[in-house]
């Protein structure tokens, strides 16, 4: 029991969770991300794959049915690739070559029947030279869904203009002498 509290305290000291799980999602749920740069970083040992993979924990089969989407830029539009997942499907989806070589783009995960826990999400890329080949570079980012939806960006608007609109009201209105 104190091995274990000892553990748990030396892993919050430094930044590191006891345990990294995620949060099992329902039927409508969809996470969406957007990147504006994906993170390169060197890779001595280049796996030439380009996959977007979704961490369901191992749990086999899926118990739920996923669908995946991705877009070269925001996620408008016709997606470059979609799929679904469920079953005994590998939750890994190719990247068609030459997508997000720019380092920005889109991808929405949406579960679509069930119910399915969801690690994270984890894109590798390989970055391409304009003549051929790879750099020895890769594109490399994992996410993970957030639990609790976020607000829309007009929503968030709308509510701090309030706020501040209350707060230059209330500050002008004037107090009585005592």
């Amino acid at each position: 029991m104190r091995l274990g509290l000892l553990v748990a305290f030396l892993s919050a000291l430094i930044g590191i969770p006891p345990l990294a799980r995620g949060d099992v999602f329902p039927a409508g749920y969809t996470f969406t991300y957007h990147f504006d740069s994906l993170p390169l970083v060197f890779e001595p040992t280049i796996q030439t794959a380009e996959y977007l993979s979704v961490d369901t924990g191992g749990v086999r089969p899926l118990t739920s049915t996923l669908s995946w989407e991705m877009f070269e830029g925001l996620p408008i539009g016709t997606p470059v690739a979609s799929g679904t997942w469920s079953g005994f499907d590998t939750t890994l989806a190719g990247i068609p070559h030459g997508t997000w070589q720019d380092g920005e783009g889109s991808f929405r995960i949406s579960v679509v029947s069930g119910a399915q826990l969801i690690n994270d999400v984890t894109i590798y890329l390989p970055q391409f030279r304009p003549s051929g080949g790879y750099t020895g570079y890769v594109y490399e980012l994992t996410v993970t869904p957030s639990a609790i939806p976020e607000p829309a960006a007009p929503s968030l608007i709308f509510f701090s203009l309030l706020a501040m609109t209350f707060s230059a009201w209330h500050s002008r209105k004037p107090r009585p002498a005592i």
